[in-house]
């Protein structure tokens, strides 16, 4: 398993939720704490499904719009262990953020993963994304990017 700063990753890969479902009503329940502690602001108020309107009936959902006094954040919360849905995370991000944009709801974006995969950072790094990458569990939140 990688390290960081002499911390093993995998100590922040524990208590992991049984399902996103589960990962998302702990936000949910705990949504002030996770506001200050993940997102670093205080909370003003929250969307969870937020929608944006595509032009389809269905459209497209980010778990969660957050509005706090440092600013707004889309959060995707991933509870999976597949290498395959943690990468096409990251295309649901970029998604997400050009959908915010047409929208006016410019939003830093946030990726909460309860697994870690080293290729989901190397990406984001090496192609200048601005997705904050967070490895999330009951416990820690360990910032990756």
């Amino acid at each position: 398993m990688e390290s960081l700063i002499g911390i093993e990753i995998k100590s922040y890969i524990k208590d992991h939720f049984s399902s996103e479902k589960e990962m998302c009503n702990f936000i949910e329940e705990n949504i002030k704490l996770f506001s200050l502690q993940v997102l670093g602001s205080k909370l003003i108020s929250y969307v969870r499904e937020y929608k944006f309107f595509n032009g389809t009936k269905k459209g497209a959902s980010v778990d969660f719009f957050i509005k706090t006094k440092g600013g707004n954040f889309f959060v995707e919360c991933k509870n999976t262990n597949s290498f395959n849905e943690l990468s096409g995370a990251i295309g649901q991000c970029l998604c997400y953020m050009s959908l915010g944009k047409k929208q006016g709801d410019n939003a830093k974006m946030v990726l909460l993963t309860s697994n870690y995969h080293s290729v989901l950072e190397d990406s984001i790094k090496e192609n200048d994304l601005k997705i904050q990458l967070v490895i999330f569990n009951k416990e820690h939140s360990l910032f990756l990017l």
